[in-house]
């Protein structure tokens, strides 16, 4: 477990990643269903599985680009034993997958089969943001660790191992591109699809009601 000078590790944590914590659950779980294309539709069958499978992904990835400066750089908490991603244990990801899965698929099965009344008048906009806010998220957090700046240049795990901080923002730069950024990237194609079919289905309804109309008209006229 993480040791911290306060004693409670849920207490010892920084406001700011606790407020992060439940920001960030909420833009996965939308990012999630951006891309399973779950914005429109009640949550049913095998999504009920999928969507949280996918929406605990996209969280714990934060944590992994993030944790490594955290806590061996930054020290807002500390791994007392180290371990081979840069002073990390690999349980402590798999143990925040578990949770955050937990919590998503509870959440899942409230949902399921609940009728899903104004997704369809949600505009495209709506989903677009979350995924922007992940976006910056990713990009803010973890990519300006790369601007190279003058100050410590290594670290010592609590077990006496010494870390370049170069190599630690590095590796977590590299992780959040092709995780963060690979999640941001596939649900902004996925809104940009849904953008561009938005017209098509919009004329399909508007003929429909019009042929209605037409369909009224002749039968009064009979």
């Amino acid at each position: 477990n993480p040791r911290s000078g306060e004693g409670v590790f849920c207490v010892a944590l920084d406001r700011r990643l606790c407020n992060g914590l439940l920001g960030m659950g909420y833009l996965s779980w939308t990012l999630a269903r951006v891309i399973l294309g779950n914005t429109e539709n009640a949550l049913t069958g095998s999504r009920v599985i999928t969507l949280p499978l996918i929406a605990a992904f996209v969280m714990v990835s934060w944590d992994l680009c993030l944790d490594p400066v955290w806590a061996t750089v930054v020290r807002a908490w500390v791994w007392q034993q180290g371990e081979s991603y840069f002073g990390v244990p690999i349980s402590n990801f798999l143990g925040w997958y578990l949770k955050v899965y937990i919590h998503y698929q509870l959440f899942a099965l409230y949902l399921r089969d609940r009728p899903n009344n104004h997704a369809d008048v949600l505009p495209t906009g709506y989903w677009r943001a979350p995924v922007v806010f992940y976006g910056i998220s990713a990009a803010a957090g973890n990519l300006l660790l790369l601007v190279p700046r003058p100050g410590l240049s290594q670290v010592k795990d609590p077990t006496g191992k010494v870390w370049q901080v170069s190599a630690i923002t590095a590796a977590c730069g590299l992780t959040t591109i092709l995780t963060m950024g690979a999640f941001t990237l596939r649900a902004w194609v996925r809104l940009r699809d849904r953008q561009l079919a938005t017209p098509a289905s919009a004329l399909e309804h508007l003929t429909s009601r019009e042929l209605a109309t037409k369909r009224i008209a002749a039968s009064e006229i009979c």
